[in-house]
């Protein structure tokens, strides 16, 4: 879980011990909730897997779809799978052909999200297509990963040889026959590498981020949550949910209570870097609370127990510096002419043209917000540190602390703190398409650093 870097300095001008201090926010009154119910023990798979797939013809099948397909059932499949038997008991394979405005294609605009490898002739293809085919596999007991494992190169060679692109009903992506294949790379054992079989959807929940899994049912897994997660979290979280995933995948157990063992040099970090070496935890699992566009399955929720609602987040960024480590780094600030002189105009910045954007409920939807507060130390200074920003009402910043204090007693990452807007240092500002801006102030000292 990487951190940037806080500030620490002694009270200097206008950014020192005049400024108003951050503080921790006023705990919210919780609403009153039935306990939830830890997740039953014993296996998380369930006896019946059902894979749902399907193939877009561009615009139709260049050869026979079926005839095709019992030929690499044959193939693929040991012992091969009955095709569309009656009745539909044991692990069998069904094949249907509906019209294609029964089973439309995604739109462009969907595919934007939901389109994997595709090029824009590809896009403008499928929207033509005539014909699509969907196949469900249905695989009962031990043998479920041999069928997943099977069932994906059938449907990447029936791609290949009918000229169509590919389906996956549970995550709702749509496929080249390229990326497909690549889905399998890290499948080099019996047991798959999970998260490249599933997908993970992030979107804003009230002030903060609600993440659900698509695609574990296929697995013959229930589908993950975590809920109220800041904004900054949501990469790491997602590395944890990918750890949990595989962590039911490889066959462990879950314990009276909902518990279960994880080990995060089982799954590299998704993140961007290794995981963090020797990392062991116990999970708490509890029955999920279903959301509208959740996968018709059964949802366990990532739960975080052992205090108040209101330290939720701290707990959440806790776990996670337990299993994937932090890099928090203080740095000695003289708040110098030249330093002010940047706080002040990206002060100004951020309060004459961000402020308004922040206000407007699809823009935090699709930004996200930090802000540089100061917060008073033990001895009176300032230790400036940074803060995820949920909420913004009139002049009063409310966010989650992103760094450890050095010097602030009582205070941890992971805290609903407050700030008043005039006393910020810095911003930064992260939008979806990939750009940002701000941190000017974390740029000069860096550049100091290396003597430039």
């Amino acid at each position: 879980m990487a951190v940037v870097a806080a500030c620490k300095s002694e009270p200097a001008g206008e950014q020192g011990s005049a400024v108003r201090p951050a503080k921790r926010a006023a705990p919210q009154a919780a609403t009153p909730a039935a306990a939830k119910q830890p997740v039953p023990p014993g296996s998380p798979f369930v006896e019946r897997a059902v894979m749902r797939f399907a193939i877009y013809f561009t615009p139709r099948a260049t050869r026979d779809a079926r005839a095709e397909l019992a030929r690499l059932v044959a193939r693929e499949l040991h012992p091969p799978l009955p095709i569309d038997p009656e009745p539909a008991v044991g692990s069998h394979l069904r094949m249907t052909s509906p019209a294609i405005a029964d089973f439309a294609p995604p739109d462009p605009h969907q595919l934007e999200y939901f389109g994997r490898g595709l090029t824009a002739e590809q896009v403008a293809a499928v929207q033509k297509s005539q014909e699509v085919v969907l196949l469900e596999f249905v695989a009962e007991g031990a043998g479920r990963h041999a069928i997943h494992r099977g069932a994906m190169t059938i449907m990447h060679d029936l791609a290949l040889r009918c000229g169509g692109l590919l389906w996956d009903e549970d995550t709702r992506e749509l496929f080249t026959p390229d990326v497909w294949a690549k889905r399998m790379h890290r499948w080099e054992r019996e047991v798959p590498f999970a998260p490249d079989l599933f997908t993970i959807h992030s979107y804003k929940n009230g002030d903060l981020v609600r993440l659900v899994t698509l695609g574990l049912g296929k697995l013959g897994l229930p589908d993950l949550v975590v809920e109220e997660v800041a904004p900054t979290s949501t990469r790491s979280m997602a590395s944890l949910i990918n750890l949990v995933a595989q962590t039911m995948a490889d066959g462990a157990v879950v314990r009276d209570g909902g518990l279960i063992e994880v080990d995060s040099t089982s799954v590299p970090d998704k993140a961007g870097g290794p995981a963090f070496p020797g990392a062991h935890a116990t999970i708490a699992l509890v029955v999920g609370t279903r959301d509208e566009g959740d996968a018709d399955n059964r949802l366990w929720e990532i739960a975080f127990p052992g205090g108040p609602a209101s330290e939720l987040q701290e707990r959440q960024d806790a776990l996670l510096s337990q299993l994937f480590g932090t890099r928090d780094e203080l740095t000695q600030v003289e708040h110098d002419e030249e330093m002010l002189s940047l706080s002040r105009r990206a002060r100004a910045k951020l309060l004459k043209d961000i402020k308004k954007q922040f206000q407007k409920p699809a823009w935090s939807e699709l930004n996200h917000l930090m802000v540089k507060a100061p917060f008073r130390t033990d001895d009176g200074g300032n230790e400036w540190m940074w803060m995820d920003v949920v909420r913004w009402q009139g002049t009063t910043i409310e966010g989650i602390l992103q760094n450890d204090p050095a010097a602030v007693s009582g205070l941890k990452s992971g805290a609903r703190v407050t700030a008043e807007e005039e006393s910020i240092f810095d911003y930064m500002l992260e939008r979806r398409d990939g750009t940002s801006e701000g941190n000017t102030t974390g740029a000069l000292m860096q550049r100091r650093q290396n003597g430039q």
